[in-house]
């Protein structure tokens, strides 16, 4: 399996706990604003619109940020501050986030390269469900590339991918089962068979003054 590039993918939904907090209508409709603005390719009105919603703690709108600072569109290009905005992300859960994470330290964009945190964000992702981030767990077990080798396991993932329409990780599940022994295929299968995406942790409400 060749490695990844960054996949880059703007959140379209705004989702916030406690829909009744004060100022509601007002950052869903700053949000929708920024989507029109990205979709007619005006970067910099989406940016001037997502960042204040990204400072006051909204995960997609500091994805959108993220990716408008790695692919320099509304904002100069800046790796580092990509890093900053997808962390802000990632650690509200929001598994596009996770995953671009991963593939910042697998590359080392903007940080130092790590494939053991590579591996830990794509996990995170990936056992939320996302299947961009399950095959490029599928691709760290393949090669032992910051977790030890194991094909059982880079069969479970690559085939989960697969089911959830990742084309390249069709093939890929087909060449590791190439290399296994028939116990360690059934085995595969049957971790596939029972897995079930993990719920991400519950957080308590808090009203947000806006």
């Amino acid at each position: 399996m060749r490695k990844k590039t960054v996949i880059l993918m703007i959140s379209t939904t705004f989702l916030l706990a406690g829909l009744n907090a004060p100022g509601w209508a007002d950052v869903q409709a700053d949000f929708k604003e920024g989507m029109a603005a990205y979709k007619k390719k005006d970067y910099a009105e989406a940016f001037r619109l997502w960042r204040p919603l990204a400072e006051k703690g909204f995960a997609k709108a500091q994805f959108n940020l993220a990716i408008l600072y790695i692919i320099g569109s509304g904002a100069p290009k800046d790796p580092r501050k990509a890093i900053e905005w997808l962390r802000k992300s990632a650690n509200q859960n929001h598994t596009g986030a996770q995953y671009n994470l991963g593939l910042m330290y697998l590359n080392g964009e903007g940080i130092k390269q790590s494939d053991k945190e590579a591996v830990k964000w794509f996990r995170k992702a990936a056992e939320m469900g996302d299947p961009l981030a399950q095959y490029g767990l599928s691709a760290m077990y393949v090669y032992g590339k910051g977790v030890p080798k194991d094909y059982v396991k880079a069969h479970l993932w690559s085939n989960l991918a697969a089911r959830r329409g990742i084309k390249e990780a069709e093939k890929a599940r087909d060449d590791i089962a190439g290399n296994m022994t028939p116990e360690q295929l059934i085995n595969a299968r049957l971790l596939a068979r029972s897995w079930k995406p993990k719920k991400p942790p519950q957080k308590k409400e808090t009203k947000k003054e806006f």
